[in-house]
């Protein structure tokens, strides 16, 4: 691997990113990619066939739903999975302010959804 080429343009990660969509539990780690462009559906491709190469089961994909909702990322990786060779179970998760109009509009797109925010190993994340 090198850089990603397409139509005699050589593609970063820089340019992928977009980073006005940070998320919204940890907005200096992580930010969306752009589906739009044939770099980001090739970077996002490239790693979903890798996650399957490695003998991957379960792809838990963080910051895409709830107030972080992304359904042209969701609606690629649903794609990308189902024309990998093996059979990944995909999850995401909510972060933040997820609805159960949310959780319809992605159900048809992913074998597993949380309507719930994280359980930590503090007796405070579980205990009413």
């Amino acid at each position: 691997g090198g850089a990603y080429e397409e139509a005699g343009r050589v593609w970063h990660a820089k340019d992928i990113a977009i980073p006005a969509r940070t998320c919204a539990w940890m907005s200096n780690g992580f930010m969306s990619v752009n589906t739009t462009l044939g770099a980001g559906r090739a970077f996002l491709r490239s790693l979903y066939e890798q996650y399957a190469a490695w003998g991957l089961d379960l792809v838990k994909h963080d910051c895409v739903f709830g107030a972080d909702l992304d359904l042209n990322e969701i609606t690629y990786v649903s794609e990308v999975l189902s024309q990998v060779n093996r059979s990944l179970v995909y999850s995401i998760s909510p972060g933040t302010s997820v609805t159960p109009a949310l959780a319809k509009e992605v159900s048809g797109l992913v074998n597993m959804y949380r309507v719930t925010g994280d359980d930590w190993d503090s007796w405070g994340d579980v205990k009413p």
